[in-house]
């Protein structure tokens, strides 16, 4: 029984990492689409290329937003932080 106990938790760490891992690389990427965005940005263009910029740095905040709190569940008890669970 304590093995399998140990099994269900290093799994449970592996897709706690392995989810915090994506996140980070998606982060990641967005982070350079948006560097990539600001750095051809040219004087005078529409409504639209604004809009388009706000969007990508939503996306970012939400990713890093995932990001942060997938981490910040490591750090907390379970039954503290959802309860009933």
């Amino acid at each position: 029984m304590t093995e399998s106990l140990r099994i269900a938790g290093a799994v449970e760490v592996l897709g706690e990492a392995s989810l915090l891992a994506a996140f980070g690389v998606l982060a990641t990427f967005k982070a350079m689409a948006v560097k990539s965005r600001v750095m051809s940005w040219e004087p005078g263009q529409g409504i639209e290329s604004h809009i388009e910029l706000a969007a990508q740095v939503a996306a970012l905040v939400f990713l890093v937003l995932l990001w942060s709190c997938g981490s910040s569940l490591k750090r907390r008890p379970r039954d503290s932080f959802w309860p009933g669970g």
